[in-house]
């Protein structure tokens, strides 16, 4: 379910930047698209962080011997 509401938000966003594109300008439509990003790479920084983190506690448990 949890795929379902980001998959309906992805189309609701590209839908709303078609409409900016289409009645106000290209222009406006870029400057949100370069905001979205903005907002978005610190939670994408975060969850790789969480993953990589993940990976090397898992990288612990399996190959102790390699972090002696």
């Amino acid at each position: 379910m949890h795929q379902v509401w980001r998959t309906l938000t992805a189309a609701l966003v590209m839908g709303l930047i078609w409409l900016v594109c289409e009645y106000v300008s290209v222009t406006t439509a870029v400057v949100i698209v370069a905001g979205l990003v903005v907002v978005l790479e610190g939670s994408i920084k975060d969850r790789l962080d969480d993953m990589s983190k993940a990976l090397e506690m898992h990288s612990r448990k399996v190959f102790p011997e390699l972090w002696n």
